[in-house]
């Protein structure tokens, strides 16, 4: 299978934050599993939200754009923004998580090409994260690793 990398592919996508209506009802909870606050178990869980779409061969075809009931491409990532507390903060070094839908997966090709989410911690807030800037590869979509290879400030 293969995967569109052009730009305007990959801005196809739909961010919501925590102050919005919560499709995914994520709840986070930190619990201390030791005598001192150094082993905690920070879990999150949330339910798969039932309007999300569902890509198959023929909607996942990226030679045939197939739109979702959403609006989106079907190949397009959907991600939802969560915030951390302080308190979860100071204890994890954690400000925010993104649980991101791909309703046709991602590569490598017969590895993550099924529907599922990614989640991902960062340690700086969406709205820091959403102001950064970065060379990337050629049709990839991600950040050159090498910040000798990034030429925005804020890419480095």
């Amino acid at each position: 299978m293969l995967f569109p990398t052009s730009p305007h592919y990959l801005m196809n996508h739909i961010i919501l934050s925590q102050e919005e209506e919560d499709p995914l009802d994520v709840e986070i909870d930190i619990k201390y599993t030791g005598n001192n606050k150094c082993h905690y178990e920070l879990t999150v869980s949330f339910d798969h939200d039932e309007d999300l779409p569902i890509g198959g061969p023929t909607t996942c075809n990226p030679m045939d754009i197939q739109i979702a009931p959403d609006g989106l491409p079907y190949l397009a990532f959907r991600e939802f923004n969560y915030g951390f507390s302080d308190s979860v903060y100071k204890e994890t070094g954690f400000a925010s998580i993104s649980l991101d839908y791909q309703a046709c997966g991602h590569p490598p090709v017969n590895v993550f090409t099924i529907p599922h989410y990614d989640m991902h911690f960062y340690t700086d807030p969406t709205e820091v994260r959403e102001k950064r800037t970065c060379a990337q590869p050629p049709d990839a979509p991600i950040c050159f690793p090498s910040s000798s290879l990034q030429n925005t400030n804020s890419g480095r």
